[in-house]
């Protein structure tokens, strides 16, 4: 899924990919990947990933195509989120 700097949670989470990976917990888990484009067009990664019987999120960003990035090219975040909502997936990668 990629999306420009002015996209919407809807647009970046769509409910049906939540609901997707809401169930994959019950199971062997799943990943989702969005990428983003910062206002100069630059490309950053991030990959959602679930695991079955799994409260967490992790979370892998990729920001090595982002030439104004500073800091890490890859960030590894883990995040307890209970319920999967495009605002507790944006909350839990927002500081990074």
């Amino acid at each position: 899924m990629a999306k420009g700097p002015a996209s919407t949670l809807d647009e970046l989470y769509p409910q049906q990919v939540l609901d997707c990976l809401t169930n994959s917990r019950g199971g062997t888990g799943a990943e989702l990947s969005v990428t983003e484009f910062t206002t100069d067009g630059d490309p950053i990664r991030t990959f959602y990933r679930t695991a079955g019987n799994s409260p967490s999120v992790e979370i892998f960003l990729d920001r090595s195509g982002d030439q104004y990035r500073g800091g890490e090219d890859w960030v590894n975040i883990s995040c307890e989120v209970p319920i999967l909502t495009a605002d507790a997936l944006r909350a839990c990668s927002a500081n990074y």
